[in-house]
């Protein structure tokens, strides 16, 4: 019978370490989503959009305090392709600002395509 209880005593203390590591999980989890421990504090880096060019490249859209920019990503290099305040990027997107976004995604486009003349 002692073998038993041991076996339900192992059982019982394994589920109570399993519980335990779930809760803290969970409270780890909340605290980041928060923002950290602070709590208060209003992040500073943000992603705010990202557009996938191909499999392993994509443009993305950063805001960096009051500063927005816009970054070629490949799997070797980030490139800065545009930078400009955040206050103004924030309005209603002008025909020029998504001209300019347009014109940096085809010459990554270029850039990124591998040359056929070889």
């Amino acid at each position: 019978m002692a073998s038993g209880l041991d076996f339900f005593r192992l059982i019982g203390s394994f589920a109570l370490v399993l519980g335990l590591l779930a809760l803290v999980l969970w409270g780890l989890r909340r605290l980041q989503n928060r923002g950290g421990f602070a709590g208060a504090s209003k992040r500073q880096l943000q992603v705010i959009e990202s557009l996938s060019l191909g499999p392993r490249q994509k443009v993305v859209l950063l805001r960096v305090g009051s500063r927005e920019l816009v970054l070629g990503v490949t799997p070797t290099s980030i490139t800065a392709l545009d930078s400009q305040a955040a206050s103004a990027a924030t309005q209603a997107a002008t025909p020029s600002f998504a001209a300019d976004l347009q014109m940096a995604t085809e010459e990554l486009r270029q850039h990124l395509e591998p040359s056929h003349g070889i």
